[in-house]
């Protein structure tokens, strides 16, 4: 009788294994479903922002050189309310073509950096040499957190027809 214990323990023991075979693999399908539903919502975050940038670079006072004034304050301002409406953005502005920040968009009480020159900064350089749409590494802001930089060249005709870059729109985000 002792034998037989032994023996009706075993299909217990391999029924006990595939249930918990199969909670591991409906764990792994739910992490990977999980990955990719997160995965689209950033896809389809930065694509907005991107849009928004995009937009915001060909505007007719971008294009025209005005970075700073009411007009184009009160333009970047909307763009950052409806950007911020549906993604979180810790930041918009404009650089000119050194690098300088010649206005941004930021929460109250966060701290403004026009005047600031980003040219050290690898987005901004990749961003005017290639004038291409950048995507920055993480890095740290002042306030200790992970943030990602969007930026969209600023490319304006001149009047024989050639492309000059002019600067970049760009935008903040955090990594959270």
């Amino acid at each position: 009788l002792s034998n037989l214990g032994c023996y009706m323990s075993y299909p217990q023991q391999e029924t006990e294994k595939s249930i918990r075979d199969n909670i591991l693999l409906q764990q792994i399908q739910n992490q990977k479903d999980l990955s990719r539903s997160l995965a689209q919502h950033m896809q389809s975050d930065f694509n907005l922002i991107m849009a928004k940038l995009e937009g915001l670079s060909h505007s007719t006072f971008i294009q025209s050189g005005d970075f700073q004034s009411n007009d184009t304050r009160n333009f970047l301002q909307n763009y950052y309310r409806v950007i911020n409406s549906s993604s979180p953005v810790d930041r918009l502005f404009i650089l000119d073509v050194k690098g300088v920040n010649k206005v941004d968009m930021i929460p109250k009480g966060q701290h403004s950096f026009v005047g600031m020159n980003f040219s050290y900064r690898n987005w901004v350089q990749e961003t005017k040499n290639t004038l291409m749409p950048q995507f920055s590494d993480s890095f740290v802001g002042r306030d200790g957190k992970y943030r990602i930089a969007i930026t969209y060249p600023i490319i304006i005709k001149n009047s024989f027809g050639s492309n000059i870059y002019a600067g970049l729109a760009g935008a903040v985000i955090p990594t959270i």
